[in-house]
């Protein structure tokens, strides 16, 4: 899981720019709706939210080309989920 999330610290510092950056923080950490985040970055509403969607799709993407970890795969079949052969 670590692993996973070092490349997603790397993933998001060398592929997104400043206002994606910016507009994941005040999303997820400040936890601002998209009207407050429009207010703040000065863009509009329907802007931030094709924003947002696009960099979910491109962290989702990136995140699924990453290699599952041993630990990972082991605690998803732990779980009963069924294991592909």
């Amino acid at each position: 899981m670590r692993q996973k999330l070092s490349h997603l610290n790397g993933f998001v510092h060398e592929h997104l720019s400043r206002s994606e950056r910016l507009l994941l923080i005040l999303y997820y950490y400040e936890e601002l709706s998209f009207q407050e985040i429009a207010m703040v970055m000065d863009t509009p509403e329907y802007r931030i939210r094709q924003m947002h969607q696009s960099l979910t799709e491109r962290i989702k993407r990136f995140m699924h080309s990453q290699p599952a970890a041993d630990g990972e795969r082991r605690a998803v079949f732990a779980a009963g989920a069924p294991a592909v052969a």
